[in-house]
């Protein structure tokens, strides 16, 4: 299959803001960002390294509107609702962050992630027993999470519980 004229444009555009963030000048990333059309704006992969650029820098409202967009675009990726839940964590409440994830977790029972991130903020309100519930499916679905809780700061008071 052969590439638009566009579609190669556009991956350049992109290629050009990952490496201006990944060495640091997330500044020039952004501009990048802005030259892309605004056609493209809404592409998931523009989207991500939004996401991705709003967190490094900590601009959790701007990271929560486009985390919300793309659970709105693509509503059966629990990926974006855990980065709406981590982003809602950080720029307005844990609370918050806390009941979007208790969302995902009806249409997305068994997702790794989604069980995994919630332990950690249910370590982080002193509820270990429901902690350990949610780790618990999450190594069931995912087994290699199990050898990076121990990294895992806001899971450490598990760590000897589990």
């Amino acid at each position: 299959m052969i590439e638009s004229n566009s579609e190669v444009i556009l991956k350049k555009l992109l290629r050009r803001a990952v490496e201006l963030w990944r060495i640091g000048k997330i500044d020039r990333a952004f501009q990048q960002l802005e030259v892309i059309q605004l056609a493209a704006q809404n592409r998931a992969e523009v989207l991500m390294l939004k996401l991705e650029l709003y967190e490094a820098t900590g601009q959790w409202r701007k990271m929560i509107s486009v985390a919300h967009r793309l659970t709105e675009t693509e509503p059966d990726n629990p990926f974006w609702k855990i980065c709406l839940a981590n982003a809602t964590r950080h720029g307005i409440s844990i609370d918050f962050a806390k009941l979007i994830l208790l969302k995902a977790l009806k249409t997305h029972p068994d997702d790794a992630l989604v069980n995994y991130n919630l332990a950690c903020y249910l370590c982080y309100e002193n509820d270990f027993e429901a902690a350990k519930a949610h780790l618990a499916k999450a190594f069931a679905s995912d087994p290699e999470l199990e050898s990076t809780y121990v990294t895992e700061p806001e899971l450490a008071p598990l760590w000897n519980k589990i």
